[in-house]
């Protein structure tokens, strides 16, 4: 009795599993966090001994086995991880392969050139291969995505097709370009590399176009990826993508690999700008793939190796600290002095602070680097490496060095904590007053006497630089700088400058020349008057907090506004509460302040005030302010002696607390000069008293249907569209029907993000309704075996008449007339036979009576 729910539910449980079970790749498709980096020295792993000269694909399993093909020797390797020798030679009736795809069963599908071309698959352990499929030209990329369709790159006809390994019937369509060469949405020039994602989007490196390009399923109108900002491609040859759906690329002519994300490239591996064979160079690489660890694996095509770039993290670690700190947080306003001119000498401008709390300042005079571990009085350890006027210092989670110095020419020096070693990491025009190095690694440098912030990307070691804030010449404009002293780059990777001569903080946010004026001089809401900031630094929940040198004190922004938090007194000195030019800061991780106090020839410590935080409130309300609750820690008599307002005071009376006036995330400063009793300090985009107005080229509606919008200058943008939508807004839904055709009058209905050919009931099935049902097939050669018999009744009756015309015509006999005289002369016959038949008869029986009567 129990049998026949058992089997229901094993039924039930086993098309589940069935409905939920996920295709396997086999190929390496990480996740990677956008912090991720990989080694810039590459480790040779395979050499022309073993894949001959310029070798031309590869492909890395989930295994991390690699298959190597060599047109040079007209072979296919397999080579197990770790190993230097190859454990298959596939050679057999190949001729200069170039596209190569395994799936997860270890089929190895090889595109083999020669006066056939074709694609063979090579079974596991096989001696010989099948044609997969037969191709009008060589296909320099292979993919087969997880509904077992085949892709091939043709190059040299512009186009790519496509097959599916599963109805076999061999039919090969066209999934990009027509076969002209072309740079228009629709067209390709010499396509190299492809994949296919999940979604069944392709992308598509074109080659001679210096793009990727990107299809929705089914649609032959692809999107363009050209390069954004210093970084363009040129000649790309192949492109993968990560588990996020960022994107690598091959850039051949540049002889590096790029990453694209956020909307930007970034180099990360090849970055020197110089082709070569060292260890962090590239020559023609050509394509690539990861293994199953994130390493990246990278065929050197005209170094004739394959080269590993090991992944070094994939996680965002800051080495500075952002303390998190409350509304009404306070130092104590008299510093102890951490270090004197003994140790740090005359103006030490450089003070930094770690995540381990160890502390680093440098020595203008004699060119030496000092830390302090935490809690030490003592100097703990000294770094000098050739240096001199090091006006900032940077230090790495990995206790690498930054320090800009002047000795041998303006350059910044690396002090690595792997080898013990210095060594230039880049050239500059003029001193770097601020250093900074970002969650990715970029080296940052406020070149003060250029006027400009240069970004150097991460594993660059050439004086190659791109500017990002400033044009070079000293100016007010948003586009400007004046004197730029210390910087700051968020996790975002914002960039904040102190722009000392303008009186201002400027924020650049990415890939925007306009700066912002978030404080100080110029900005669009009263927020805090400087003089010559020349330090920035955000804490946990981006509040800023800057050296305002000539006045000689450290300001901070808060939920209420700005406010002074050391050096309050308005003059400077040596006191223990005071601080002359101050330049530099850096919090530890319990919120103590670290000031480099140039004029007074020390480094002060102010210590945070922890117990300033707990008289602080918890509130909880309701919309109606005039029922508010609170439930406080303090007591009823510290709100009668606080400057609120309501029954136990304990309701701010500051407008920004009771209004909230500030739309889209504005910051409220709180101002009683105003008519309004408060200033909003507007994010980029957005202006008005309370930053109620939009001026955004990317706003919400910008693109829509969940698209992502980018702003490419300050007066255009581009959509990135979600699947399934598509033109410069993603307005139009993709008809995914367009090119598709449902054969047996079968009719396409597009769905979402795909499309069904709904078929005749009964006759037709499949994806495209391609297989006929076995009743319709013997219908059909019965439908056929009618027509014919009719066909031949049609012909054998046109055959008779033109016979009766040839023998009419040509011999003059007519067998019609003939045969009608024939019958005429029968008739006539058979009438006379009847008229003599009865007198005949007469004739006899009068005779027979006579002989009767005789007798």
């Amino acid at each position: 009795m129990n049998l026949i729910p058992s089997l229901i539910i094993g039924f039930i449980v086993q098309l589940i599993f069935e409905q939920t079970t996920v295709a396997k790749l086999s190929y390496n498709q990480l996740e990677f966090s956008f912090c991720a980096a990989w080694d810039p020295n590459g480790t040779t792993i395979a050499t022309s001994t073993l894949v001959g000269v310029k070798p031309t694909r590869i492909f890395v399993d989930n295994n991390s086995t690699l298959y190597v093909t060599s047109k040079n020797l007209n072979r296919t390797m397999v080579v197990p991880e770790g190993s230097n020798v190859a454990t298959r030679n596939i050679s057999t009736g190949l001729f200069h392969p170039s596209g190569i795809f395994v799936t997860s069963d270890g089929d190895i599908y090889i595109a083999n050139g020669g006066i056939t071309h074709r694609v063979e698959k090579w079974a596991l352990n096989a001696t010989s291969g099948v044609i997969a499929m037969n191709t009008t030209s060589e296909c320099s990329s292979l993919f087969i995505d997880t509904n077992d369709t085949l892709y091939c790159a043709y190059d040299t006809e512009h186009k790519v097709v496509k097959m599916s390994l599963k109805n076999h019937t061999n039919t090969v369509v066209t999934a990009a370009g027509n076969g002209t060469n072309g740079s228009e949405p629709s067209l390709l020039s010499y396509p190299n590399g492809i994949f296919v994602d999940n979604k069944f989007n392709l992308y598509v490196a074109d080659y001679g176009n210096d793009r990727i390009q990107y299809f929705y399923p089914n649609q032959l109108n692809g999107t363009s990826i050209t390069g954004a900002g210093s970084i363009t491609l040129s000649r790309p040859t192949d492109v993968l993508l990560d588990a996020d759906g960022c994107m690598f690329i091959v850039d051949l002519d540049n002889h590096r690999i790029l990453q694209y994300i956020f909307h930007v490239f970034r180099c990360i591996i090849g970055c020197s700008g110089t082709p070569g064979s060292g260890p962090n160079q590239l020559q023609y690489p050509f394509s690539f793939a990861f293994d199953s660890y994130g390493n990246l694996i990278v065929n050197d095509k005209d170094n004739n190796r394959i080269q590993k770039f090991f992944l070094i993290t994939n996680s965002c670690v800051v080495s500075y600290n952002q303390p998190k700190f409350c509304a009404k947080a306070k130092w104590n306003p008299n510093a102890t002095t951490f270090a004197t001119n003994t140790i740090v000498g005359s103006q030490p401008h450089a003070v930094f602070v770690n995540t381990n709390n160890s502390v680093y300042s440098a020595n203008l005079n004699n060119g030496i680097i000092f830390m302090w571990l935490y809690n030490s009085v003592n100097v703990t350890n000294v770094f000098v490496g050739n240096l001199s006027l090091m006006y900032s210092i940077f230090v790495t989670s990995n206790g690498d060095i930054y320090s800009s110095s002047d000795l041998y020419g303006s350059q910044v020096r690396k002090y690595s904590a792997d080898t013990n070693a210095w060594s230039t990491r880049m050239h500059s025009s003029s001193s770097c007053y601020g250093l900074f190095v970002d969650v990715n690694n970029n080296l940052y440098c406020s070149m003060r006497d250029n006027n400009i912030v240069v970004r150097s990307q991460f594993n660059d070691n050439t004086s190659t630089s791109t500017t990002v804030a400033g044009k070079g010449t000293a100016a007010a404009t948003p586009d400007a700088l004046d004197y730029p002293l210390g910087i700051f780059v968020d996790v975002n990777f914002d960039l904040y400058v102190a722009d000392c001569g303008n009186d201002r903080i400027q924020l650049f946010q990415l890939g925007i020349i306009n700066g912002t004026t978030v404080a100080g001089n110029q900005s669009t809401i009263q927020t805090i008057s400087l003089n010559c900031p020349a330090g920035i630094v955000l804490d946990a929940e981006n509040y800023l907090f800057i050296v305002d040198q000539i006045n000689a004190r450290i300001v901070g922004s808060g939920p209420y506004g700005f406010r002074c938090l050391v050096g309050c007194t308005g003059i400077s000195g040596a006191e223990a509460d005071q601080l002359y030019w101050p330049l530099a800061l850096s919090f530890d991780t319990y919120g103590n302040m670290f000031v480099s106090d140039i004029n007074n020839n020390r480094i002060q410590k102010f210590i945070f005030l922890t117990n300033s935080c707990y008289t602080s409130m918890a509130v909880s309300f309701t919309t109606d302010i005039t029922t508010t609750l609170y439930s406080a820690q303090s007591s009823q008599s510290t709100w009668k002696n606080s400057t609120g307002i309501g029954l136990y005071y304990n309701i701010s009376d500051k407008a920004c607390d009771y209004l909230q006036p500030c739309y889209h995330n504005g910051f409220c400063y709180n101002n009683n000069s105003n008519v309004n009793n408060f200033y909003c300090l507007c994010p980029y985009g957005f202006t008005g008293d309370q930053c109620q107005l939009d001026k955004r080229l990317c706003r919400l509606d910008t693109c829509w249907n969940n698209g992502t919008c980018s702003e490419t200058s300050n007066t255009t943008y581009s959509c990135y569209c979600q699947p399934g939508w598509q033109d410069d807004r993603c307005k139009t839904k993709v008809n995914y029907c367009s090119n598709v055709t449902c054969y047996n009058h079968g009719v396409c209905r597009p769905l979402v993000l795909d499309y069904q050919c709904q078929c005749l009931a009964g006759s037709f099935s499949g994806r495209h309704c391609e297989i006929v049902a076995s009743t319709t097939k013997i219908h059909r050669i019965l439908s056929k075996s009618f027509v014919y018999i009719a066909i031949m009744a049609m012909i054998t009756v046109v055959m008779l008449v033109i016979i009766m015309d040839i023998l009419k015509y040509g011999f003059h006999i007519e067998p019609s007339i003939q045969d009608l005289d024939r019958a005429q002369r029968d008739k006539q016959t058979k009438k006379r036979m009847q008229r003599f038949r009865p007198r005949y008869r007469d004739t006899l029986v009068v005779r027979k009576i006579a002989f009767l009567f005789q007798k």
